[in-house]
């Protein structure tokens, strides 16, 4: 009996020894491999193309198919920011966004990284967040997502970027938010995680457009032809809501409003578009349910936007909870408001 054991022992070791830990994963554009993180299992693919470099002809185009690349892309490095202006040191986006130095800058940044703790295990089919960063629409990178903790339960997590203000004006924020959205889609076996268990999420710029990636599903002109834009639950971190004479600041010539808009709001055209951004003119029947969380002396963006945000919602019958953090400002650092996301995130996907 035991001679008989021994091989069968040795195959379950040799079974085992095949099972790769990080894997080369086959993905839309090529093959690619991850690096290890410090949170034990969990694979980092940094610098992932999700459209073609919108560059020379492409410039003021909607995004393209990714170009193919051979042999074996290490994902080991994050891919440029988006073109942008320097920060003043000290600043709030400088502290924000440049406290490890100075980013690499770039046309070529239609980039997605992925931190997933299933690479290569579609049988797994975790919950994703999909963070998009703030900025006030002309600033900011997608290398340190808020919700990456989240690969420590369970979650994978994917970081994009988009063009800022510096290349485009509004919807080109959000058509390439959804193209990204869609390349995540496509692939989501690859990295083990489930195509209908999506939440996005974001902070300030990019709670807007996480708000909007919400409201807006089914518009036929942002997103790629044939494609599933839906998400199933938005996290959205103070994000401004609507852009009108309620928010003083937005009509200044020099605002970052006026830079996404492409125009003032005190004109007609700049309304018009203001409109057009606003994730209130979309709520409907497909609208997911949100969780908002805005410090209540926030002194960029009203902590108004986020109650009215919150009030639309609950109008039309959608599941809106609003986490008011007291005394915070423009971003927070809140173990209470942390466990309300888990919670959220929890309920809908575990």
């Amino acid at each position: 009996m035991k001679n008989l054991l021994i091989p069968l022992v040795l195959s379950g070791a040799l079974l085992l020894s095949c099972s790769d830990p990080n894997p080369v994963l086959t993905v839309e554009g090529g093959s690619i491999q991850g690096i290890n993180t410090q949170t034990e299992g969990v694979i980092v693919y940094k610098g992932i193309p999700y459209a073609a470099p919108p560059v020379g002809n492409l410039r003021w185009c909607e995004p393209q198919p990714v170009v193919p690349w051979e042999g074996v892309k290490i994902a080991d490095k994050f891919g440029a920011a988006a073109v942008q202006n320097d920060q003043i040191p000290g600043s709030f986006y400088h502290k924000e966004f440049f406290a490890d130095g100075d980013p690499e800058r770039s046309e070529d940044c239609l980039y997605v990284n992925i931190w997933t703790p299933a690479a290569g295990k579609p049988e797994k089919k975790l919950p994703v967040a999909m963070w998009i960063h703030g900025g006030a629409w002309w600033a900011g990178d997608r290398k340190s997502p808020l919700l990456l903790r989240q690969t420590e339960r369970g979650y994978a997590v994917a970081s994009i970027e988009y063009r800022l203000s510096g290349q485009g004006v509004f919807p080109c924020h959000i058509i390439d938010c959804k193209d990204a959205l869609a390349y995540l889609r496509q692939n989501a076996g690859r990295y083990g995680y489930d195509p209908s268990k999506i939440a996005v999420a974001g902070d300030s710029a990019g709670g807007h457009l996480a708000a909007l990636m919400g409201t807006s599903v089914g518009h036929a002109d942002w997103e790629p032809e044939g494609a599933d834009c839906s998400v199933q639950a938005v996290i959205d971190y103070y994000g401004p809501t609507a852009f009108d004479s309620k928010w003083p600041d937005a009509a200044l010539d020099d605002s970052p409003v006026t830079a996404l808009l492409g125009a003032t709001i005190r004109t007609a055209a700049g309304r018009a578009r203001a409109a057009l951004a606003s994730p209130l003119t979309y709520i409907g029947d497909s609208t997911p349910p949100f969780l908002i969380l805005h410090g209540d002396c926030d002194p960029l963006v009203p902590y108004s936007q986020s109650t009215m945000l919150r009030d639309a919602l609950e109008a039309a019958g959608i599941s809106a909870a609003l986490y008011r953090v007291h005394g915070a400002g423009h971003g927070f650092s809140s173990k209470a408001a942390d466990a309300a996301v888990d919670e959220f995130l929890d309920y809908l996907f575990l």
